[in-house]
């Protein structure tokens, strides 16, 4: 019967060992796992919103002069400095009496 009772004790002590390893273990991956918990620095702000992009003119869509008008000044703009043009679905002025303008 020692030997029975021997066996039972040396496995008691075993699994209370186990017991203890895989809590140590547990406890050590808890610890990982927090401390891959993140960034403390602030979010970085939006970025500003783009400004408002320049529209065609009425009066360049009412006439041909009016049209030519408004390419020769966007032709003065240096392209740096420019705004975005917003073409859309607009239509041109044409004229079939108008002469072609040769300084553009």
């Amino acid at each position: 019967m020692k030997t029975l009772e021997t066996n039972r004790a040396a496995k008691g002590t075993a699994g209370a060992a186990r017991t203890v390893r895989m809590a140590a273990l547990a406890v050590l991956m808890s610890a990982t796992l927090a401390a891959c918990g993140g960034n403390d620095d602030p979010a970085p702000p939006p970025a500003p919103a783009p400004p408002p992009a320049a529209a065609i003119p009425a009066s360049a869509t009412a006439s041909v002069a009016g049209l030519l008008a408004f390419v020769s000044s966007l032709l003065g703009t240096p392209e740096s400095t420019a705004e975005p043009l917003v073409v859309g679905d607009i239509t041109l002025p044409t004229s079939d009496t108008t002469e072609p303008n040769a300084s553009l």
